[in-house]
């Protein structure tokens, strides 16, 4: 174990190992090697900031399932295993609430779905837990949904729809608005707080027809989608109604927040230099361009050129 430890084994042994005294006996002594072991370089956030979360909650008889979901989640997120056991912190209320069922219910599902984007998600079930959204059973059944259906989007929508929805008092019951939630993000262009305000007024309303007054409300997002795709605004949109369809078009590898994206496009530099300067002449001025042509004057010799078809 020390070697798979390697430069951590003296701070695991002589702070990590005590802390957890009262979980190590003859029955789980080989579990516990077997965590570490896996751990690597990673068994002092796995013990200090993972396993302590649940320590409480740790008996002879359901150790070896704990073992089996923290070497479950080193498979998952390999890479981000100090984030995601750091991120276990804010899920701390959660574990009082369910148990080790939280496991089940919540924590295995999303790191199966966001694997190295884990930990993201751990933090805004933090924050939503901070909110004191998350009472029962049946309030994490919309975050799951997003984690696995969501896929890359998901930590944007739990920061910029249920957060921010919880915040300003939109969202006021998770379990009852999992429904209007699940509709929403089946049908919408894109993730809008904006937009799930209208949205759930309709789809909570007496109107008739309501598939027609959503398609109405979409309207505008679908035709600045289109514009976005085709590289020209047809008409000045705000700018986070703009960033959130930007998102939506473009959506990054991993499940970053929009806020993360915005920051990266401001980054990029502007590649100005690079248009040739013909064209800054030409700025502002209407100009034809004839669609350009050739003619052969002999067959063409394709013989050169076989050996990398």
């Amino acid at each position: 174990m020390a070697k798979a430890l390697d430069v951590m084994s003296p701070h695991f042994f002589s702070g990590i190992l005590p802390a957890i005294k009262n979980i190590i006996n003859e029955e789980t002594w080989p579990g516990i090697v077997e965590m570490a072991t896996s751990a690597g370089e990673n068994a002092n956030e796995l013990f200090e900031k993972g396993l302590h979360t649940v320590i409480p909650l740790i008996n002879e008889k359901n150790f070896p399932i704990v073992k089996g979901y923290f070497l479950e989640l080193l498979k998952y997120c390999k890479g981000t295993e100090k984030q995601l056991f750091a991120s276990f912190k804010g899920l701390e209320p959660l574990f009082g609430i369910f148990g080790i069922e939280l496991f089940d219910e919540l924590i295995i599902p999303t790191a199966k779905s966001q694997t190295v984007g884990t930990f993201l998600c751990f933090q805004s079930f933090g924050k939503i837990t901070e909110l004191g959204a998350i009472k029962a059973k049946q309030d994490l059944e919309i975050l799951v949904y997003i984690a696995e259906k969501k896929s890359r989007r998901a930590n944007d929508i739990l920061i910029n729809i249920i957060i921010r929805g919880i915040e300003t008092g939109i969202i006021k019951d998770l379990s009852k608005e999992t429904a209007i939630l699940k509709a929403f993000l089946e049908q919408a262009p894109a993730y809008l707080i904006e937009l799930y305000v209208e949205f759930k007024n309709i789809y909570s309303g007496n109107l008739p027809d309501k598939h027609i007054h959503h398609e109405n409300l979409f309207k505008d997002v679908r035709q600045l989608k289109e514009d976005i795709v085709n590289g020209i605004l047809t008409k000045k949109y705000d700018g986070n109604i703009l960033l959130g369809v930007l998102y939506s078009v473009f959506s990054p590898e991993v499940s970053i927040d929009r806020e993360i994206y915005k920051r990266v496009i401001s980054s990029r530099k502007d590649r100005q230099p690079d248009i040739p300067s013909a064209l800054s002449r030409l700025s502002g001025r209407t100009v034809r361009i004839s669609t350009g042509g050739y003619v052969l004057k002999q067959d063409l010799d394709t013989s050169s050129w076989n050996n990398l078809i």
